[in-house]
């Protein structure tokens, strides 16, 4: 077993290098890249192995830093970090951090953005912060040495709807085939296969899912690994991402099997059926809403209905990984369906950001009344329970920082912006913000927020009175 654990880790490598050297070649030994990747996700192989393969190093945040992007301007600074690879949505908090205040130099010169989907206005903005960076979108998947894709993101065309998913990298091959597995031409949406060096020989002790998810083409005798995503070729040679065929969504860059966490969901002993969707105004900004039917031996008042959601909410953290645990649990009377008696998902009631079972609290605190004026800036609810968690109510990581943003303005005072994930709701907050807001007016802070602020906005605010020297030649595109 050993033999076949450590003969599955020098295949990963292997890959990881083969494209490396293919299409990193520009990589230089003085390139440092910030690990922000857990290291349960697959995009941290390329930072263990890919740079320091090429002489680089890998930086690492430590230990209570991986949510705070000022941190990691900091850590950006001080190593002058030359490479990012992350999915957007951290790209996106780094970025909102350092817009609209003074900041010194960013000696980023290559930006790796992969996951998830690429917002249309995150790579001017990122080139905004670090001018020179060169933005490059890459996708594939971890059955196929994770990247097998690339696009580097130029000037963004006004009638893009995404950012192209890009030309297939060397030694590898793309596929956009019809229903019986033949070519779709231009402009012809189908399913995406990738072939080639990177595929993987399948799922470790599952041959029935390997069976399905590798298939060997009929005609060309090609083994291909399906993908479940949809794309199109452009007439310039481009694929363009366009979805997926089944209930796999991506939320904050993981992929999330809506029919798993419908399972879960219907086999709590008080549901009778249940179903799970992404919501969100836009694919940027998803969050997922569970629906289920109570069973017949449930009372169906607002009550014993709260009740029901908040149990099953904690029956699926049990046995959901947490990114797959729906923030807003809805109980219904039954599923809408269509006429095909199968269920209509458009018809589904808008889901309520609630909190988990508690009951609405008022504000009753100054300090309450503020948090809550500020996040009704930021979310449109008629009304904020100050026990619901941040995330429940349907923040992301970028409505946290937001947030964090009109604190400091309405306060006249910094703190840091781990207050806003440690103590994620408004009761939390305000409590631990309280404490020093007698002596905000002349410059004051409580001392447990002074002593989690110190290490990091001290050193900012040295940096940008005296902006570090980065070397040309690793500031250069």
């Amino acid at each position: 077993m050993f033999s076949s654990l450590m003969g599955g880790v020098y295949w990963v490598i292997s890959q990881v290098m083969l494209f490396w050297h293919a299409v990193w070649d520009k990589v230089l030994p003085d390139d440092r890249v910030l690990g922000l990747s857990s290291l349960s996700f697959d995009l941290s192989v390329w930072d263990i192995f890919g740079v320091p393969g090429a002489g680089g190093a890998l930086v690492l945040p430590e230990a209570g830093a991986s949510r705070d992007p000022g941190r990691w301007y900091d850590l950006v600074s001080e190593n002058r970090i030359t490479v990012w690879n992350s999915v957007p949505a951290l790209a996106a908090m780094f970025v909102e951090h350092l817009e609209g205040q003074p900041f010194g130099p960013v000696p980023l010169r290559r930006v790796l953005l992969s996951g998830d989907w690429i917002p249309l206005d995150l790579p001017d903005r990122i080139r905004a912060i670090a001018p020179g960076a060169e933005v490059i979108s890459l996708g594939g998947a971890t059955e196929a040495a994770i990247w097998s894709i690339a696009y580097p993101v130029g000037a963004v065309e006004p009638h893009w709807e995404s950012i192209p998913y890009g030309r297939p990298l060397t030694n590898q091959r793309f596929h956009v085939l019809d229903g019986r597995l033949r070519p779709c031409p231009v402009w012809v949406v189908g399913e995406l296969y990738i072939g080639g060096t990177g595929l993987a020989t399948g799922y470790w002790n599952d041959q029935e899912r390997t069976d399905a998810a590798f298939i060997t083409h009929p005609d060309t005798g090609e083994r291909l690994y399906r993908t479940g995503d949809l794309g199109r070729w452009l007439p310039d040679g481009v694929i363009e991402f366009r979805g997926r065929t089944d209930l796999q969504v991506k939320i904050g860059g993981h992929r999330v099997e809506l029919g798993e966490i419908e399972h879960v969901l219907a086999a709590h002993p008080g549901v009778a059926d249940a179903v799970a969707v992404a919501t969100g105004p836009d694919r940027h900004r998803r969050r997922l809403a569970g629906y289920v039917v109570r069973g017949p031996d449930r009372a169906a008042t607002p009550a014993a209905d709260a009740e029901l959601a908040a149990d099953v909410r904690a029956y699926a953290a049990r046995h959901l990984p947490h990114y797959m645990v729906p923030p807003t649990v809805a109980v219904l009377d039954r599923l809408p369906l269509n006429a095909n008696g199968k269920v209509d998902r458009g018809r589904l009631p808008k889901p309520e950001a609630t909190d988990t079972g508690d009951g609405y609290a008022a504000p009753a605190h100054p300090m309450e009344h503020i948090v809550v004026g500020e996040l009704r800036q930021l979310i449109d609810l008629p009304r904020i329970s100050v026990t619901a968690n941040f995330f429940d109510l349907g923040l992301d990581s970028i409505l946290i920082l937001r947030l964090h943003r009109r604190l400091r303005a309405a306060l006249g005072r910094d703190f840091p912006l781990t207050v806003l994930f440690e103590h994620p709701n408004v009761q939390r907050v305000a409590g631990c913000l309280a404490a020093g807001a007698g002596t905000a007016d002349a410059g004051g802070r409580d001392a447990a927020v002074d002593a989690a602020y110190a290490h990091g906005a001290k050193r900012r605010h040295a940096q940008r009175r005296q902006p570090p020297r980065v070397p040309e030649q690793e500031t250069s595109a």
